[in-house]
């Protein structure tokens, strides 16, 4: 586990709140909606002043207090949920998503450039800790840069598997480079929800 970036305080929190969203069970064909024990837990999180960033289909996402991170970063963190019922679409555990995000982050082979940054993360994969984005606004910045991004991570030989502007972030960074339109005023646009990311076949390269 990396985690130069937390606090031993964090990391003792992260643990106890990802135990109590995973243990929550989500019956498919069941009430509309998102169990009120997940809300509860949510809702319990804010009232400790942890900002409640989203909710995706297996994972719940937050951003960390500064007084438990060591970073200038500001950093969020995703807890896994459970499958809705029995399910033999792996996806749709958080586990597989975060630990999917993990394995394609640290895997050599693979051009991170447009990923949002993870920073830590579970050896069990029970969370996962990643960089902050702003929001991709595309009546602000144009339509068209979503599908830039698509054709960089295709060219990365990278398959996103829910690709759509929800999952679109801009990424704080040093580094300029005013010849790439996805480069914007000191940030970079990437995708922060790649938990069903695949790697194309090579063959295709």
């Amino acid at each position: 586990m990396n985690s130069d970036v937390l606090t031993e305080r964090a990391i003792a929190l992260f643990n106890e709140y990802a135990e109590v969203f995973y243990d929550i069970p989500r019956e498919a064909g069941g009430p509309p909606g998102v169990p009120e024990d997940i809300r509860n837990v949510e809702d319990e999180l804010q009232e400790r002043g942890w900002s409640f960033k989203g909710r995706g289909s297996a994972r719940t996402v937050f951003g960390i207090p500064d007084s438990l991170t060591s970073t200038s970063r500001e950093l969020v963190v995703k807890f896994p949920l459970q499958p809705e019922g029995v399910s033999g679409e792996p996806w749709r555990d958080g586990i597989n998503q975060t630990e999917t995000e993990v394995e394609m982050f640290y895997d050599a082979k693979v051009d991170t450039t447009y990923l949002a940054p993870i920073r830590a993360f579970d050896d069990y994969y029970r969370w996962v800790v990643m960089e902050d984005v702003d929001n991709f606004d595309p009546e602000r910045t144009g339509s068209g840069l979503p599908a830039t991004l698509e054709n960089r991570l295709d060219d990365a030989l990278l398959q996103p598997g829910d690709f759509h502007e929800g999952n679109l972030g801009w990424l704080p960074v040093d580094e300029r480079d005013p010849g790439d339109e996805l480069h914007e005023d000191g940030r970079r646009l990437v995708m922060m929800d790649y938990g069903m990311l695949s790697t194309i076949n090579p063959m295709r390269a």
